[in-house]
């Protein structure tokens, strides 16, 4: 594999953590194999864009796939805290429902302007991620 491949892995890595977080709960491992699949995925996310802007691959392309594998992640996340933590979260469905909301409503928005999945990669929405 080649460096200029290092961005796609990271991504695609973040892609793969997503069924293995949500196989550790259904399985009930020690809670604390958690905290790697978390750092992992953060930092995952976190330079896959900075590689992929210093090795001159940041296409569209590779933007949407990340934006599209962190909705993915995040939903494997929300289900693996729904089923490890349920009274927590049902005490705040509210809250998790505007999310949600929000990021349909984000999806829908960017379909019916532009035709296509957004990419977004705006500063907050790099804090929202961490």
């Amino acid at each position: 594999m080649t460096k200029r491949h290092l961005p796609f892995a990271l991504t695609t890595l973040r892609l793969l953590l997503s069924p293995t977080a949500l196989a550790c709960a259904l399985t009930d491992v020690p809670r604390w194999i958690y905290l790697p699949i978390l750092a992992t995925a953060t930092l995952s996310d976190i330079y896959d864009g900075i590689l992929a802007r210093r090795f001159g691959v940041a296409t569209p392309a590779l933007r949407r796939y990340d934006s599209i594998t962190n909705v993915i992640y995040y939903l494997f996340i929300l289900v693996v805290a729904w089923w490890m933590c349920k009274p927590v979260l049902a005490q705040n469905w509210i809250l998790i429902a505007l999310i949600l909301a929000s990021e349909a409503v984000v999806i829908l928005v960017s379909y019916v302007r532009f035709g296509k999945y957004p990419a977004t990669h705006s500063y907050l929405a790099k804090f929202y991620g961490v």
